[in-house]
């Protein structure tokens, strides 16, 4: 009660108090509000990149290779999305180029890491690198 009863005391003096209060208190909105949406593209990147790592995998895990399909795959992604990130692959745990055609057997485990570097400018410009890792179990039997 005291509270509301100050801040309505406020509101109403006849001092020009309120006035100060009320600019300083849409200044310290305002910043909010540009520091939000300053931050905002980062979470949107980093949700872009989980999709793309987990699509990337998942094509790797149907087609049991790395090379044309993925690279196609990752193609259409980055006209869709228009992030173009860093890939690495790797397979058992060795890295794999994605231009060779690596062909994975039943049950091997392969992983992609997606990588993608940001900037943020409020009060300064920070950068730093995004990444995204996905792993699957591939689902197809070489022969």
């Amino acid at each position: 009660m005291k509270f509301r009863k100050k801040i309505k005391d406020n509101l109403f003096n006849k001092k020009g108090y309120s006035h100060i209060t009320s600019i300083i208190g849409f200044l310290i909105l305002m910043m909010c509000l540009a520091c939000f949406m300053s931050v905002t593209p980062v979470f949107i990147t980093k949700f872009s990149l989980d999709n793309y790592a987990n699509e990337l995998i998942r094509e790797a895990e149907i087609s049991g290779i790395i090379g044309t399909e993925t690279t196609d795959r990752l193609e259409r992604l980055n006209d869709l999305k228009g992030l173009y990130p860093i890939v690495s692959w790797k397979v058992k745990g060795t890295d794999v180029s994605s231009s060779s055609n690596k062909k994975i057997n039943l049950g091997e485990e392969v992983s992609v890491t997606v990588s993608k570097e940001i900037s943020v400018s409020f009060f300064g410009e920070w950068e730093f690198t995004l990444k995204s890792t996905a792993t699957g179990l591939s689902e197809v039997y070489w022969k």
